[in-house]
């Protein structure tokens, strides 16, 4: 009879232990993230995690790029080129200075910011650029001096190049060697300037001409 009651017991046991094993199982399934979610009081606890969506960033990179003002100009109106996010469900897009500004000579770095519902911080894409003069070099005076006898000097000088990407006229003299009589002259250059996105004008430099005559003493 003991005996008896020996393995009954033994089966109650192994039947009560695997019940504990099922029900734990079960709520594991329940469950996939290790358990219930185990109720808290006070302050709620923010995921400062959470910058921006995962995946979320600026496409491609917009690579500091050059804007030229015009000869004499202390500022250009820019329209800016805007970077390409992502994430397209953004909620508010925000930039300062807004495009079509005007903005000095010098570097510049423009922020983008892009912000998220439900993330406490903003992706940030940047625009550089630097707005540069466009000049012409030093004016440039060549001297010459017609020899006796002669009514005209020949005269060779340099064709002056712009500091930024131009297209010459087509009127543009051919030769940088002429004859000039006697007196002042001024050879000019025309060029356009062009940058694709922004604004064209011209630009003109000059050469000044001298040419005197050669004294002849008694």
């Amino acid at each position: 009879m003991m005996l008896q009651w020996l393995v009954l017991l033994m089966l109650f046991v192994h039947n009560s232990l695997a019940l504990a094993l099922y029900d734990d199982i079960n709520d594991h399934h329940r469950w996939p993230r290790g358990g219930p979610s185990i109720a808290t009081t006070g302050a709620t606890k923010i995921d400062y995690s959470k910058d921006f969506p995962d995946g979320c960033h600026c496409k491609g990179y917009i690579l500091s790029f050059p804007i030229y003002a015009k000869p004499g100009e202390q500022t250009v109106q820019v329209t800016l080129p805007e970077p390409e996010v992502i994430c397209k469900n953004y909620v508010n897009k925000s930039v300062s200075p807004p495009s079509n500004s005007k903005f000095k000579l010098g570097r510049h770095v423009i922020t983008y910011s892009y912000r998220y519902k439900g993330y406490k911080q903003d992706l940030k894409c940047f625009v550089n650029f630097t707005v540069a003069p466009c000049e012409c070099p030093s004016t440039q005076t060549v001297k010459a001096t017609v020899k006796p006898g002669e009514t005209e000097a020949s005269v060779t000088w340099r064709e002056p190049e712009p500091t930024c990407p131009t297209n010459p006229s087509g009127q543009n003299p051919q030769n940088t060697r002429e004859r000039f009589s006697i007196g002042k002259h001024t050879v000019t250059y025309k060029y356009t300037h062009v940058h694709i996105g922004f604004r064209m004008f011209d630009v003109k430099c000059h050469v000044n001409i001298a040419v005197t005559s050669m004294l002849v003493h008694a």
